[in-house]
């Protein structure tokens, strides 16, 4: 039987789909799915989950079983880079958490380049899609659509 709170992500680690218990933050593999019904995506770092995904016409981030509405006001999402540790920090609201950096052993690294944190760190791509309200509104448009694809027969 399927639980009201789980819903369908995909994850950014290219390793498939999952159905998302939004209550628990947990994800359990669904084998096989179709792309376009899901409703956002989710990552693992350090131990802990995050998601984005719209329900219930809102966007939302969840990391474990604390859920946002992107557009909170009171939601603030910060991430850094802490170089001389090669960490980044990522933080929502009270809650904070150091990872190693995704340049940590890329001998190129120069941090006086412009980096595409967002392409190679999912917790960058949160924060972007925190500061972005034009993808946020396209990220919901595509996920709420994704939700109802299939579902008027």
């Amino acid at each position: 039987m399927k639980n009201d709170k789980e819903i369908m992500l995909s994850r950014v680690d290219g390793r498939g789909f999952v159905l998302y218990d939004v209550e628990s933050g947990r994800g359990r593999a669904c084998g096989d799915a179709d792309a376009r019904k899901t409703q956002g995506n989710m990552h693992s770092v350090g131990g802990h989950t995050f998601a984005l995904y719209a329900d219930g016409g809102q966007l939302y981030f969840q990391w474990n079983r604390r859920r946002w509405n992107l557009r909170d006001p009171d939601l603030k999402i910060k991430y850094r880079h802490d170089f001389e540790a090669k960490s980044s920090v990522f933080s929502a609201n009270d809650a904070s958490l150091a990872y190693p950096a995704w340049w940590r052993d890329d001998p190129a690294f120069n941090p006086n380049i412009p980096e595409y944190d967002e392409d190679e760190d999912y917790l960058a791509y949160v924060f972007s899609v925190k500061n972005n309200l034009e993808l946020q509104k396209a990220l919901k448009r595509t996920w709420d659509d994704s939700a109802h694809a299939g579902s008027a027969a």
